[in-house]
């Protein structure tokens, strides 16, 4: 079940997810979706899934990495996009906020003004009815 607060906490969010998060690589796509005639379901799964039940055979596990690159401003949008953000108190947003900017105005791998690269390792799982 999930909780109300964490149910409600996408909405107000959905254009920023939709301008700074990632896309899925598509490769990735292409391998899930290999081989069916019908649209299927994205869904979020952890590797820790061994089955999903007696409908279905024994899922497939394929590791994409990718990169997606960033200005200042987009990072600090994608913290925005999170949910522990999103459903945080107002104080400690503002925390998280400041945080991300000391990080970025101190580490020495983001101190530069340029765009950064973010490194991504998407987890994809296929299974089919047998």
């Amino acid at each position: 079940m999930t909780h109300p607060t964490e149910a409600r906490s996408f909405g107000p969010a959905a254009a920023d997810y939709d301008r700074y998060r990632p896309r899925y690589p598509e490769a990735a796509l292409r391998w899930a979706l290999d081989g069916l005639a019908r649209p299927a379901r994205v869904v979020r799964l952890r590797q820790t899934v061994t089955d999903f039940g007696d409908a279905f055979g024994p899922p497939e596990w394929a590791e994409f990495p990718h990169t997606t690159t960033l200005t200042r401003d987009d990072l600090r949008g994608l913290v925005r996009t999170r949910s522990h953000y999103l459903t945080a108190t107002p104080a400690r947003q503002a925390e998280v906020d400041r945080q991300v900017r000391h990080l970025l105005d101190t580490h020495p791998a983001l101190t530069t003004r340029g765009p950064m690269t973010l490194p991504y390792r998407t987890l994809t799982a296929r299974t089919h009815k047998p």
